[in-house]
């Protein structure tokens, strides 16, 4: 197959599993554009929050070390539209792709994350769950690296925060297809995850 000349492979969200091949690649990222859909993580408009701020989650479960999406600010016709029509991301989510024929209209949301604003892009709440989703990364690297490299003896603290990483595991992010829908068992987990990575943090000189 491709995968001995692909030093980074990006496949869409759903076709990664823990099972999935990695033994000839250097790096896997996760895509989602037009799909996934239905009940799989992505971050339409009409979609929970959760389901675009669980794609970060994901990427720390799964090992995956990037994020590719589509898009970020394609406010323009869509393929096979005439240039001539009037369109407006603030009215229309699709880029118009609903009335093209020569493609499938896209889902609302799908080419862009930001709005054009008068002086500066305007940002989105989904824009801004990607942001606490790269946020929450971090904060879950850090906890990974509290319980690999224990630089104070707290047994407690270390106890639970093995726990913690593998209800990340086994509940809140196992796989794409079997995250977590709950919102606040999410926002537990992240509050847990701080707390305990404060408590496993190295003391500093008073």
């Amino acid at each position: 197959g491709l995968n001995a000349w692909c030093d980074i492979q990006v496949p869409q969200i759903q076709e990664i599993t823990r099972r999935s091949d990695r033994r000839a690649l250097r790096e896997l990222w996760s895509y989602v554009c037009v799909f996934p859909q239905e009940h799989w993580p992505n971050r339409f408009m009409d979609y929970p929050s959760l389901r675009n701020r669980i794609i970060f989650w994901l990427s720390h479960t799964l090992d995956l070390k990037g994020f590719l999406h589509w898009g970020y600010n394609f406010w323009g016709p869509w393929q096979g539209l005439p240039h001539d029509i009037p369109l407006s991301p603030w009215t229309d989510g699709t880029g118009g792709s609903g009335w093209s024929t020569d493609s499938i209209p896209l889902p609302a949301g799908d080419p862009f994350l930001v709005y054009p604003g008068r002086q500066s892009l305007c940002s989105s709440i989904r824009w801004e769950v990607v942001r606490k989703g790269c946020e929450d990364v971090e904060l879950l690297r850090l906890l990974t690296d509290a319980v690999a490299h224990p630089r104070r003896r707290s047994a407690p603290a270390l106890t639970r925060a093995r726990a913690l990483l593998v209800n990340l595991h086994t509940a809140i992010a196992p796989d794409p297809g079997h995250h977590t829908r709950s919102e606040a068992a999410l926002l537990d987990a992240r509050r847990r995850a701080g707390a305990l990575v404060a408590a496993l943090a190295p003391s500093r000189p008073a």
